[in-house]
């Protein structure tokens, strides 16, 4: 029996979502149609390879090593058909992006308007997230693309694919103006000592700050705390003390000098930045196009 290209990327689509109803909302074709071609594969190959459950699709070892074998052909493809539509001049499409305030501000929105000088009819939503697990708002179809940092990336997901973006430096600056109370170089651990603008407690780079001061058996106990890297920004421009800022940020002020970095005599470990979009995501070639216009 000739098996057809579509009938393998049905049972793809049926590994991934492991809900038959799912997979006949995204392909937009019946249910009986979704069980019927898994019927004929099955046929075909003389296996079985799905089990109904209470809880949906669960696969059989035949049904899981088949699965293997054709996950990145099937996904080769499919990117493959969404970039081929995407080429259409008349193609119009919304992207929404969510990702921190410094990280839209310092890269996103430059790569936005340059992104829409070849493409005019793209347009751009972006909103800036709170809380650990970013990645759930996938699940309510707030986001085609997230940035975030790997810190906040809680388990995996089979439905999602997660890239790194670029890695992540926290250092210490103060304003050239304010440069002269400050020595060259300082300790972690003498932090307390000055005014040092920070995150809030329980924020990636905050915990490993903590945890140095834990281990010397010490308390952080910075002058401010705040949200975001824009307040911190904004506080550092106003004088108000030494902030813990990414370097990637500050790229610009640190090379004019408006900023100055105070080294420290423990380098605090880089972190990942990530990007995450939806497996199958119909915008995905767009969204990989407008990625490469990112510089970070």
């Amino acid at each position: 029996m000739e098996i057809s290209l579509e009938t393998y990327k049905i049972f793809y689509y049926v590994c991934e979502l492991k809900n038959i109803t799912k997979v006949a909302e995204q392909l937009y074709v019946t249910q009986p149609a979704i069980t019927k071609q898994i019927k004929k594969l099955e046929d075909g190959l003389g296996k079985s390879l799905i089990i109904r459950t209470s809880k949906g699709i669960e696969l059989t070892k035949d049904g899981q090593l088949l699965y293997n074998q054709i996950k990145d052909h099937i996904e080769a493809l499919i990117f493959t058909e969404n970039d081929f539509k995407e080429s259409s001049s008349n193609y119009e499409v919304s992207i929404k992006i969510i990702a921190g305030h410094f990280a839209i501000k310092k890269f996103l929105l430059d790569a936005m308007v340059e992104f829409n000088k070849k493409h005019t009819k793209i347009k751009f939503g972006m909103n800036t997230y709170t809380g650990e697990n970013v990645i759930n708002k996938f699940r309510s179809s707030d986001a085609d693309l997230i940035i975030f940092s790997s810190d906040e990336l809680t388990e995996e997901y089979s439905d999602i694919i997660v890239k790194p973006l670029c890695q992540l430096h926290d250092i210490f600056v103060v304003p050239k103006d304010i440069k002269f109370k400050y020595p060259d170089k300082i300790s972690l651990l003498d932090l307390n000592n000055y005014p040092l603008i920070c995150q809030t407690i329980n924020r990636p780079p905050r915990k490993e700050l903590d945890s140095i001061y834990k281990n010397a058996g010490k308390h952080l106990i910075p002058t401010y705390e705040l949200e975001n890297y824009w307040l911190i920004d904004e506080y550092v421009r106003r004088n108000f003390g030494i902030g813990m800022v990414i370097k990637e940020y500050v790229k610009e002020e640190l090379e004019n000098g408006d900023l100055i970095e105070i080294q420290t005599d423990e380098v605090l470990a880089p972190r990942q930045l990530n990007y995450a979009i939806k497996k199958n995501c119909g915008s995905y070639g767009i969204i990989k196009e407008f990625l490469k216009n990112i510089k970070i």
